[in-house]
């Protein structure tokens, strides 16, 4: 089981700072000016990798329509000043053709992903994420998947209000 902790009243370089040390062994967003620190275990790494690689073959068959597709190793910083990385992202061509090339060469660029799937940790609570959710759509996000796999059927959440879609899924490693 993975340990989630959470640093209260932090900021961007505290943030730069803790991702610089440990580019590989959490992720770290920050939200509402708190660092959310986890460490990346490896069942959670073996599932992300199976949704990246068929959203990225998605990606790689639409050259004309995807900008740049990232992983849970890349962050967006948000209109709000949150600095989020989804466990898989899209920024469409449109979108991340408005920024100048020093922007897109930014650690952590200035722009919201068009679609993002986040999947929920045993540690995380169905809030925590619904609530991380909410902070992406109102952050300027279009189109989110939140996959549950502790849910029985596995399924990704809907809320017509806030744009996110329902669909039945395949449980991913539930017996690995």
């Amino acid at each position: 089981m993975s340990l989630r902790f959470f640093i209260p009243k932090s900021n961007f370089d505290q943030f730069e700072s803790a991702v610089c040390i440990n580019p590989r062994s959490f992720r770290i967003n920050l939200i509402d000016g708190q660092l959310d620190v986890m460490p990346v275990a490896i069942g959670t790494a073996q599932r992300e990798r199976r949704i990246i690689t068929r959203a990225g073959n998605w990606c790689d068959a639409n050259p004309n329509l995807v900008g740049i597709s990232i992983s849970s190793q890349g962050c967006f910083t948000l209109p709000n000043g949150d600095i989020m990385g989804p466990d898989f992202g899209v920024v469409l061509t449109a979108r991340w053709n408005a920024l100048t090339q020093a922007q897109q060469d930014q650690a952590f660029p200035h722009v919201a992903p068009n679609f993002v799937i986040e999947l929920r940790l045993q540690t995380d609570s169905p809030q925590y994420v619904h609530n991380k959710m909410l902070r992406w759509i109102n952050g300027g996000v279009e189109e989110g998947w939140s996959i549950d796999r502790f849910v029985n059927p596995p399924e990704v959440s809907f809320n017509e209000k806030y744009k996110m879609i329902m669909l039945g899924f395949h449980p991913i490693g539930r017996n690995e």
